[in-house]
């Protein structure tokens, strides 16, 4: 399988937001549906694509992201869940992902000024100002690799083995040029 990482624009698994978080993308509305999180008549007549041989990613992230928040909306935190915050799993995109969505999902370059230069401080105002964002962001997370881990534990058990790339390269708008620039041969005005 490709990356398994969220895309981003120009849709390449090899451009991604975050090198390290999952595709919420592919997160199952049925398997919401048996959670209770959705009812069938809130997706299933959704179309997340004119062309049913190409997949259309800016029609699926302005469908899916919306249909996933309105999931999130009646979830009810389980003591895993709130294990997987507190641990700050997926923190990093998370943080990212809400400044993101503050900004019309700009890339960081294009963000209010006081938002393109990380720090410390900026990371928790963000967190504490917008925290049901921002957990919305790491749920997408958790709900995935709850399916992910689900989906590969069925696969084991039939003998399937799956073998995946992972990204090659780190985006420019991706979390990790954001949060650690120095790390980057950018510009000294974090161009590149």
């Amino acid at each position: 399988v490709l990356p398994l990482v969220p895309t981003n624009y120009g849709d390449s698994p090899y451009q991604s937001v975050s090198s390290t978080a999952v595709n919420y993308y592919l997160i199952d509305f049925d398997v919401l549906n048996k959670k209770g999180l959705l009812k069938k008549c809130e997706y299933q007549h959704e179309v997340f694509t004119y062309n049913k041989d190409r997949v259309d990613f800016g029609i699926l992230f302005d469908k899916k992201t919306k249909i996933l928040r309105l999931a999130f909306s009646r979830y009810k935190p389980c003591t895993r869940f709130k294990k997987y915050v507190k641990d700050k799993e997926s923190h990093d995109f998370a943080v990212f992902m809400t400044i993101k969505s503050m900004h019309n999902y700009n890339a960081w370059n294009y963000w209010n000024k006081e938002y393109r230069t990380y720090s410390k401080e900026l990371e928790e105002r963000v967190v504490k100002e917008h925290y049901d964002d921002y957990l919305f962001w790491v749920w997408t997370q958790f709900e995935f690799l709850n399916e992910w881990n689900k989906l590969h534990r069925y696969a084991l058990k039939k003998g399937i083995e799956i073998m995946g790339d992972m990204p090659l390269y780190v985006a420019y708008d991706s979390v990790e040029v954001w949060k650690h620039p120095e790390l980057f041969d950018l510009n000294d005005d974090r161009s590149f």
